[in-house]
């Protein structure tokens, strides 16, 4: 494979610009079309992975062109497709992203938040999901395949990078009876710490769950910071490994990660094909039960791990399974399900009691994760943002709904700055707000956790009806009902497939079989 200079032209239409990257799939510029003067990543696939006959030419335009017809937001844009006629070097063009992989993040700032770590690879779900609608199989799926992209505004969108490109040149490997670039690092197969079993023992049976087992090493990195294997150096080793040894437990490396992310990150690792999630719906599915305010991503909770949340421990799901029973799928009683379903919906928020709060906090201590508000999203699905002082205060914005009402804490007006006040407190103390506007009145204990505020809004209840005039009547204070307790264990089922498209009902947390 050629190396291509500041402002030399590719294929008569592609004028470089500056080299982006180099790996062993090849090596990526930033090139500016000579018509339209777009700017583009030009990838230059390596001499040695495809020949350079007119047969493989011709192969690599069509898989080329089959990658670029997956139409979501969540894979790379393919644009172009040819061969340098000088170099004969195979090229692909592709949409020109502003942002970061996976692998720089982790390298940047470790192990990032429980939950930013399931939108990330929720968005990856979106993307696999349509590409194997489509018949397309990743092969490579990595930390270094997935992309954060920037846009103009500050959303952040997952994007899947070189699909297509595996199923080229893991088919022109074996016609060339080439086993050393099925196992080599940086091979278009896969790199050795993300292959999936079936990839590292060579057989053709490489399909939809492959490519889950890949998203779930890079879900357990994102987590803990590190692959699974990453203690092993020799490549022959590492296939052994992930072929005979499951993962290291996830809150063995990330005591702070709840149980049931740990458990959706094992299913995604089980050894046996079969064992995993049908289809990357299916794993959207149970991702989503777990994030009721959605995938979107922002940049401002784009960072290393709040502070102290690597000192906190959360109930193991050793110990979570001794709570529920063996064969147990409903309420574990842990803080993540309690504030989950406490953000799902606020009319119930309204009825839980102080007590079961500040039972859900000594479950375990969890961190809040810098969600944000989209203008697009509704009231009931954010989380408000805690930042953290010292471990024992926390400062929180409560939502108030509408933005106008007057607002009383713990019976002293606060001011209300764009439909939100301030709540400062210790973790597990319980603040008294009150909502008035004319004659319309909430009052409402708000939770101070670790992981935001239970519930996150306050909304204003509306007035009563107007009746004939009268002398005034004081509005009831509701009490606040005892705790109840969790219901019975719903029977083990298997978790239903799902396009990602699909209104989905918020879910309880779920034991994944």
């Amino acid at each position: 494979m050629a190396f291509f200079v500041l402002d030399q032209i590719i294929d008569g239409k592609y004028q470089i610009v500056r080299m982006l990257g180099q790996g062993g799939m090849g090596t990526v510029y930033e090139a500016k079309h000579t018509e339209t003067a777009r700017r583009v990543a030009l990838k230059v696939i390596a001499g040695g992975l495809v020949n350079n006959s007119a047969d493989t030419a011709a192969r690599f335009k069509r898989e080329a062109k089959a990658a670029g017809a997956i139409e979501t937001q969540h894979v790379i844009q393919v644009l172009d497709a040819g061969s340098d006629p000088i170099t004969q070097d195979p090229y692909i063009v592709m949409e020109l992203l502003k942002g970061e992989d996976l692998k720089q993040l982790v390298q940047r700032v470790g192990p990032i938040a429980p939950e930013l770590s399931l939108r990330i690879v929720g968005q990856a779900c979106v993307g696999l999901q349509v590409a194997h609608d489509a018949g397309i199989i990743h092969r490579d799926i990595k930390s270094a395949n997935l992309f954060l992209a920037h846009r103009e505004t500050e959303e952040i969108v997952v994007k899947i990078v070189d699909f297509g490109i595996a199923k080229i040149v893991e088919e022109h490997a074996a016609a060339a009876g080439d086993k050393a670039n099925l196992t080599s690092t940086g091979s278009l197969v896969g790199s050795p710490r993300y292959v999936s079993p079936e990839q590292a023992k060579g057989t053709r049976d490489v399909g939809v769950r492959s490519d889950l087992w890949s998203l779930g090493v890079v879900l357990y990195e994102l987590l803990t910071g590190t692959t699974p294997h990453a203690e092993i150096d020799s490549v022959f080793m590492i296939m052994t490994a992930i072929c005979s040894t499951p993962a290291p437990p996830v809150q063995d490396r990330a005591p702070w990660v709840p149980a049931e992310i740990a458990e959706l990150t094992h299913k995604l690792l089980e050894i046996e094909p079969a064992k995993r999630f049908a289809s990357a719906a299916a794993t959207l599915k149970a991702i989503r039960a777990l994030l009721p305010g959605g995938l979107a991503i922002d940049a401002g909770m784009i960072g290393p791990l709040p502070t102290g949340v690597r000192g906190s421990v959360v109930p193991s799901a050793s110990s979570r399974s001794t709570r529920t029973g063996a064969e147990g799928q409903g309420d574990s009683g842990t803080a993540l399900n309690l504030i989950t379903r406490s953000r799902t919906s606020p009319t119930r928020s309204r009825r839980w009691s102080a007590a079961l709060v500040l039972a859900a906090v000594a479950g375990g201590a969890l961190s809040t994760y810098g969600l944000s508000r989209r203008a697009d999203q509704p009231y009931e699905a954010i989380a408000t943002t805690v930042s953290p002082s010292s471990p024992e205060e926390q400062h929180a914005r409560l939502l108030v709904e509408p933005a106008d009402v007057t607002v009383e804490i713990d019976g002293h007006p606060v001011s209300v700055k764009d439909g939100a006040v301030d709540l400062s407190g210790v973790i597990g103390s319980v603040r008294h707000v009150r909502v008035t506007k004319g004659t319309g009145e909430t009052r409402l204990d708000v939770a101070i956790t670790a992981l935001g505020l239970v519930p996150p809004i306050v909304k204003l209840e509306a007035a009563p009806p107007a009746t004939a005039p009268g002398p005034p009547t004081a509005v009831p204070v509701r009490p606040l009902p005892a705790p109840r307790s969790a219901p019975p264990s719903a029977p083990r089922s298997a978790l239903p497939s799902a396009r990602p498209d699909e209104p989905r009902a918020p879910q309880p947390a779920t034991k994944f079989e």
